[in-house]
């Protein structure tokens, strides 16, 4: 299999070797290993200091984050800084589009349920949210689609689990950020209600979902990698 990106970015947090094994074994049955490139994070204990010391990414991040997240926005920030640089790399190297996915997620191992998203992807989307957080039911009959957030009302909401960019998603995705810096989901949240933005989403989360998601749920679509 091969998926319709120009490459497939995997952000992973270093200091987990369980999501690193898990991940790789899911890439190796996918038959997607060549496609990715893992991209190597780590938490950021004193991201507040640095933070602090670049003016414009503290007036414009930390100071409206940290105000009741103060334990955690260091590694928010950082994780948002690892999504934008992805994006304006891929941006420089001049592909057309890229997948961008976080180490705890969980495929969908039915590969023709895979192969049938893939084969009704969007001509004209800036941008593709492959995991729907308000969508937790695997076992209704309606078939899986690709909601377009200007012509359906149904609620969603963006997270920065899986998504899909195309070079002109990129561009604006780069422009947003350079004009205002904010948390990863914040952003495609913003981008998604941008009426010059083609943003689809999945109606079902039929092509992955997160590993605690998969936890709670025991569809046999969806298996743990540990035995291959």
């Amino acid at each position: 299999m091969k998926l319709p990106f120009d490459k497939i970015y995997c952000l992973h947090l270093s200091e987990d070797k369980e999501r690193e094994n898990q991940i790789k074994k899911q890439f190796k049955f996918l038959g997607i290993t060549k496609q990715v490139d893992i991209w190597w994070t780590c938490k950021r204990d004193i991201s507040n200091k640095i933070g602090k010391m670049i003016t414009s990414l503290h007036t414009k991040f930390y100071n409206t984050y940290s105000k009741n997240n103060n334990k955690l926005y260091g590694n928010v920030f950082n994780c948002s800084f690892e999504h934008y640089s992805i994006i304006k790399q891929a941006y420089m190297r001049g592909f057309n589009n890229i997948l961008i996915i976080e180490d705890d997620v969980v495929f969908n191992r039915d590969k023709e349920k895979i192969q049938y998203i893939m084969n009704n992807i969007p001509d004209d989307y800036d941008i593709i949210k492959f995991f729907n957080e308000f969508t937790n039911n695997l076992y209704d009959n309606e078939p899986v689609k690709f909601i377009n957030n200007k012509t359906d009302l149904k609620p969603y909401k963006v997270s920065s689990l899986c998504y899909a960019i195309s070079r002109n998603g990129m561009k604006i995705y780069i422009e947003e950020m350079d004009k205002k810096f904010r948390i990863a989901d914040l952003i495609l949240e913003d981008l998604k209600c941008d009426e010059n933005v083609k943003f689809y989403c999945l109606s079902k989360n039929e092509f992955c979902m997160t590993s605690d998601q998969w936890h709670c749920n025991s569809n046999i679509l969806f298996e743990r990698f540990n035995n291959d």
